[in-house]
Protein backbone atom coordinates (compact mmCIF):
# COMPACT_ATOMS: atom_id res chain seq x y z
CA UNK A 1 0.00 0.00 0.00
CA UNK A 2 1.29 3.47 -1.12
CA UNK A 3 1.71 5.87 1.75
CA UNK A 4 -1.73 7.75 2.09
CA UNK A 5 -2.36 10.96 3.97
CA UNK A 6 -6.13 10.87 5.48
CA UNK A 7 -7.48 12.71 8.77
CA UNK A 8 -9.67 11.51 11.65
CA UNK A 9 -10.91 12.16 14.97
CA UNK A 10 -9.85 9.78 18.32
CA UNK A 11 -13.35 8.69 19.92
CA UNK A 12 -11.82 6.85 22.53
CA UNK A 13 -8.28 6.46 23.64
CA UNK A 14 -6.24 4.40 26.24
CA UNK A 15 -2.84 3.56 27.51
CA UNK A 16 -2.24 1.05 24.15
CA UNK A 17 -4.26 2.19 21.24
CA UNK A 18 -7.27 4.45 20.03
CA UNK A 19 -10.37 4.05 18.75
CA UNK A 20 -10.78 6.31 15.65
CA UNK A 21 -13.60 7.71 12.78
CA UNK A 22 -11.66 8.35 10.11
CA UNK A 23 -12.12 9.63 6.14
CA UNK A 24 -10.65 6.13 4.24
CA UNK A 25 -10.58 2.40 4.90
CA UNK A 26 -7.19 0.87 6.14
CA UNK A 27 -6.56 -2.30 5.60
CA UNK A 28 -6.50 -4.57 9.33
CA UNK A 29 -2.69 -5.24 10.31
CA UNK A 30 -1.22 -2.31 8.35
CA UNK A 31 0.98 -0.26 10.51
CA UNK A 32 -0.54 3.37 10.40
CA UNK A 33 2.44 6.82 11.45
CA UNK A 34 0.24 8.98 13.46
CA UNK A 35 0.29 12.39 13.85
CA UNK A 36 -1.48 12.54 17.73
CA UNK A 37 -2.73 16.28 18.70
CA UNK A 38 -2.41 16.52 22.51
CA UNK A 39 -3.03 20.05 22.70
CA UNK A 40 -3.51 22.83 20.06
CA UNK A 41 0.15 23.54 19.92
CA UNK A 42 1.74 19.97 20.45
CA UNK A 43 1.78 16.68 18.46
CA UNK A 44 3.26 13.50 18.57
CA UNK A 45 4.36 10.46 16.06
CA UNK A 46 3.40 7.58 17.02
CA UNK A 47 2.90 4.11 14.88
CA UNK A 48 -0.21 1.98 15.49
CA UNK A 49 -1.29 -1.46 14.12
CA UNK A 50 -5.11 -1.63 12.75
CA UNK A 51 -6.73 -4.09 14.49
CA UNK A 52 -10.49 -3.82 13.27
CA UNK A 53 -12.16 -1.61 10.80
CA UNK A 54 -15.92 -1.50 9.90
CA UNK A 55 -17.04 1.09 7.27
CA UNK A 56 -19.93 3.93 8.13
CA UNK A 57 -22.13 5.95 5.95
CA UNK A 58 -20.09 8.68 6.50
CA UNK A 59 -16.59 7.03 6.45
CA UNK A 60 -14.58 4.34 9.00
CA UNK A 61 -14.22 3.40 12.54
CA UNK A 62 -11.02 1.51 13.45
CA UNK A 63 -9.89 0.02 16.41
CA UNK A 64 -5.14 0.93 16.30
CA UNK A 65 -3.01 -0.79 18.60
CA UNK A 66 0.06 1.45 19.11
CA UNK A 67 3.10 -0.02 18.47
CA UNK A 68 7.17 0.41 19.00
CA UNK A 69 8.91 2.31 16.47
CA UNK A 70 10.66 -0.34 16.14
CA UNK A 71 7.94 -2.51 15.07
CA UNK A 72 6.78 -0.23 12.51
Amino acid sequence: MTPRRGSGLAINASVGGLRVAVDMGVPVDHVCTLRVRTAPDHATIEHAKVVWSKARPDGYVMGLEFIAATEA
